[in-house]
């Protein structure tokens, strides 16, 4: 009975927090605004209330330092800018 109660529980449990919790979060664009390459949907930020998704963890440091210079890019989806970051970093 013990167990019965411990299984629902569990069950409840993950309906209510699990759901989100594994969910990949769809941010929108494909390409990262940073590099141009496809993104990893499980590295994103939030930027004026709109979430962005990266390529690498690299690429969203370089997106954290200043936002405003990649957001722009964005519009194009991938038709950016080659000014001012380099594309050659390892992921």
């Amino acid at each position: 009975m013990k167990a019965l109660r411990i299984g629902c529980l569990t069950a409840v449990l993950l309906a209510i927090f699990g759901i989100a919790a594994f969910a990949e979060v769809d941010a929108g664009n494909k390409t990262c605004p940073v590099s141009g390459k496809a993104v990893n949907p499980k590295i994103t930020a939030v930027y004026e209330g709109k979430r962005h998704a990266f390529c690498c963890k690299s690429c969203l440091k370089d997106f954290e330092k200043d936002p405003a210079k990649y957001v722009d890019s964005e519009a194009g989806e991938g038709e950016h800018s080659h000014t001012g970051h380099d594309h050659s970093h390892e992921h």
